[in-house]
């Protein structure tokens, strides 16, 4: 179980007129942190684990660089309890403060375990009955049940309740504080998905019921209630299931972040549903926990918390085929690992992405835990290699290290660019950063890809397995071959006019759901790292497939009277439409905090700073003078633009030659896909950015250059830019519009159209062929290789005169 919800993004400011910063997910490729990984101590490593220790530490520090962790924290048990923990990293990049094993931390879904554990403590004491309707214990606890079998714990507890995943009160997107009573009942306005005990479906829902069974049975409130019976016997003093029940303690700052650039400081309140995602630990007190689990349900001191049988019945997958070894136990999730059986649970929450991993037949268990959303398959892949050597050292056999992520050189990464297809695979490998990234079905959501002999892996805080094989000049997939395809001239299709309106973004922008259409199909982004295609149902109603977070689920379209969608439904979860900026061919205008002819005057009067090694001679050409049909909307030389101020007396643009003549040959090169330039802006004077500077709000900054720097048009080798059509004069339909400040600026911003993204990508790859790079969060602007070598300008348009239109 995941919990989606994250808190209001702040991009990173940096170069251009907005300048770039390195992303998590790309910049893995640069394989360096600003400085060497911190590691602190709180368990150290006990014999026979000390040799392993050290092969387990070197992972750690190879997957903080390569994935730019902020912090990793572990621990490594056996029945003795921790024999070995640490942090990694920085808990609280604000101060500076280092992670450590005693650091607190979210572990999201890991919370179901103790919800497991309580039900069955009072299974044990005959309170409960596992096999009876839940509303025996809850008769307010309705939902409408069109099935013949009523839900039990049993089946709350192996994930079988048939519930929708998330209740309409208290759930993942909801910020507010809400009573887990008002959670459960909110219930009652929803429908089974499917019957009770017949599929596995995952459901933040169910185990709030089981809490909310656990709290009325013990008559006292849920995390009152954990605290006394499981934590405190525990020894676990840095826990607890509200953040205001860990007291005096250090908490880990998480990061949030997404595929398209952005990354934030991850959200602090509390889960409604905090039975199934709210545990505030360290991996310390975890490992106190999983101790007595590996004890046969014994504390430290002998005194029995649960009977080894019922933890048996716990590591039981339920409601399995005969000789099935793997599925859903009570809380816990059974599989198989190198041949031994495996439990355990991996969660994400708010930031936090944990994995704890059990191999009781074995009696060793790890805990892994980062500071950074959707990277459960860095805690995964760390835990699974500790459980490899843990076994290893204690049957005292060779320790084999693990393989360390290797970085794909640029032109390794270059060569293998391009479009691929098969019979039924389609994917785009495109270099980002010097980083081999794959897109397209099957992949839901794009992928860095590595490459290991002939194997090209998925490995990122996304993903870690391998994708493609190299065979000859070939790439296999499955049973399918992929071969180069060429990216054709001819666009995809435009979306179906009756999604177009519904396209775009829903909830708030801290806990939001986005409609895309992708290949002739709706999809639903839930979060940032969850991607499902729709199959429609009916006007406006569209179910998710019978698989992932919300399986099963529909979605339904809110419209108001004039027919404009306003709201998502997400089975009982409503999601008011959010407007991110102005529609096509709009311009985004802000107000200036200070009247903009005052800032003129200031600007004019001011002088750029000076610098020194800029060898390049400017020689700045306009660019019509190299092709007329190059096109212009300087939007700065009127009124329609960000600040709604002309600030030029020219509608003009110019290049540093060299830039000047590689846009040329864009142009020319973008004819057989009947689309020319639009140019908005290229050579921009100083004294325009500090106005830009000394104009804009603090919201806005991030995307207008600092002017004590300059920026890259100041340079003249800096261009924004879009397409429009030869044949009709009309700009393209891009995903976002220009000087747009919102996420739909960001070049891979998943969102739009098919045929969208595809010119968003041509212009990109069309540019970039030419020398030109995009910026991190303005699709339209790209600066040209070397602008660093030119000096700031700060000629006016007029004074340019003669000179610049050779």
């Amino acid at each position: 179980m995941h919990s989606l919800a994250n808190c209001t993004h702040r991009a990173t400011p940096s170069g251009g007129r907005a300048r770039s910063f390195v992303t998590a997910l790309l910049a893995a490729a640069t394989g360096v942190l600003p400085g060497p990984v911190a590691a602190q101590d709180s368990v150290a490593a006990r014999a026979p684990y000390a040799p392993m220790v050290r092969l387990v530490d070197r992972l750690v520090r190879a997957e903080m660089v390569d994935k730019r962790l902020p912090a990793l924290f572990i621990a490594l048990v056996d029945p003795s309890g921790a024999v070995w923990a640490r942090g990694y990293g920085i808990a609280d990049p604000a101060i500076g403060r280092a992670a450590t094993a005693s650091t607190v931390v979210r572990v999201g879904s890991v919370s179901t375990l103790f919800t497991a554990v309580a039900v069955m403590r009072q299974w044990e004491r005959g309170q409960l009955d596992l096999d009876a309707s839940v509303q025996r214990y809850l008769p307010e606890f309705a939902p409408h049940n069109p099935f013949s079998r009523p839900i039990t714990l049993r089946q709350l507890l192996s994930q079988r309740s048939g519930l929708m995943r998330e209740p309409p009160l208290g759930n993942s997107f909801d910020t507010a504080a809400v009573s887990l009573a008002r959670v459960v009942t909110s219930l009652n306005a929803t429908t089974l998905a499917y019957a009770p005990g017949s599929h596995v479906k995952d459901s933040n829902a169910g185990a709030s019921v089981a809490g909310v069974v656990v709290e009325r049975q013990a008559g006292a409130p849920f995390a009152e209630w954990m605290r006394t019976d499981i934590i405190a016997p525990l020894g676990m003093r840095s826990s607890a299931f509200t953040r205001t029940g860990v007291n005096g303690a250090e908490f880990a700052v998480a990061e949030s972040w997404s595929l398209d650039g952005r990354r934030w400081r991850s959200a602090t309140y509390d889960l409604g549903e905090a039975p199934a995602a709210n545990l505030y630990t360290t991996v310390v007190d975890l490992s106190r926990f999983v101790g007595m689990l590996l004890r046969g349900g014994a504390l430290a001191d002998g005194t029995p918390m649960l009977q080894r049988g019922t933890l048996d019945q716990m590591w039981t997958p339920q409601f399995r085929d005969a000789g099935q070894a793997a599925g859903v136990g009570l809380g816990f999730v059974v599989d198989r690992f190198e041949g031994a059986r495996r439990v355990g649970h991996d969660g994400q929450v708010h930031g936090f992405a944990t994995a704890l991993q059990i191999l009781p037949d074995d009696s060793v268990a790890a805990i892994v835990v980062v500071s950074a959303d959707g990277a459960t398959a860095v805690t995964t892949h760390v835990a699974s290699e500790a459980l490899r050597l843990m076994r290893a050292a204690r049957s005292e056999v060779a320790l084999v290290p693990p393989p360390l992520a290797t970085v794909m050189s640029a032109a390794r990464a270059s060569a293998l660019a391009g479009a691929w297809a098969g019979r039924s695979t389609a994917l785009r490998l495109t270099v980002r950063h010097d980083t081999l990234m794959a897109s397209g079905a099957p992949l839901a959501l794009p992928a860095v890809l590595r490459e290991r002999a002939d194997t090209l892996f998925v490995d990122s805080r996304l993903g870690y397995a391998p994708l493609l094989v190299r065979v000859g000049d070939a790439l296999v997939y499955g049973r399918d071959t992929l071969r180069r395809a060429g990216f054709g001239v001819t666009p995809p299709p435009d979306a179906p006019p009756r999604w177009r309106d519904v396209i775009g973004a829903y909830g708030r922008e801290n806990a939001s759901a986005l409609l895309v259409e992708r290949d002739g199909r709706l999809w639903l982004h839930i979060g940032e790292f969850f991607a499902y295609a729709l199959d429609e149902r009916g006007a406006d109603t569209l179910r998710l497939p019978a698989f992932g977070l919300f399986d099963g689920e529909s979605v339904t379209i809110e419209r108001n009277g004039l027919g404009r969608p306003v709201a998502l439904h997400l089975s009982g979860i409503r999601l008011a439409r959010r407007a991110l900026g102005p529609e096509s061919g709009n311009q985004l205008i802000v107000a200036p905090v200070r009247p903009m002819e005052l800032l003129r005057r200031e600007a004019l009067a001011a002088a750029p700073p000076r610098e020194a090694g800029r060898d390049a001679r400017p020689d700045l050409v306009e660019l019509v003078t190299l092709d007329s049909t190059i096109r212009l909307e300087i939007r700065y030389a009127s009124t329609n633009n960000l600040f709604g101020t002309q600030f030029y007396s020219e509608a003009r643009a110019f290049l540093q030659r060299p830039a000047a003549m590689a846009l040329a040959r864009v142009h020319a090169a973008l004819k057989p896909y009947r689309v020319g330039l639009l140019v908005h802006d290229g050579y921009r004077p100083w004294y325009v950015t500090r106005m830009f500077w000394d104009a804009a709000a603090p919201s806005v900054r991030p995307f207008v250059a600092n002017p004590a720097t300059g920026s890259r048009h100041n340079r003249g080798a800096a261009v924004d830019l879009t397409l429009y059509d030869l044949d009709t004069g009309v700009p393209i339909d891009m995903v976002g519009t220009y000087d747009e400040t919102t996420e739909r600026s960001f070049p891979d911003y998943p969102g739009g159209t098919t045929r969208q993204r595809w010119y968003r990508d041509l212009l990109r790859r069309t540019m970039n062929g030419e020398g030109f790079a995009v910026n991190e969060i303005e699709w339209w602007h790209y600066d040209y290789a070397g602008w660093e070598r030119y000096p700031i300008g700060n000629i006016p348009f007029e004074r340019l005169g003669a000179a610049g239109r050779r």
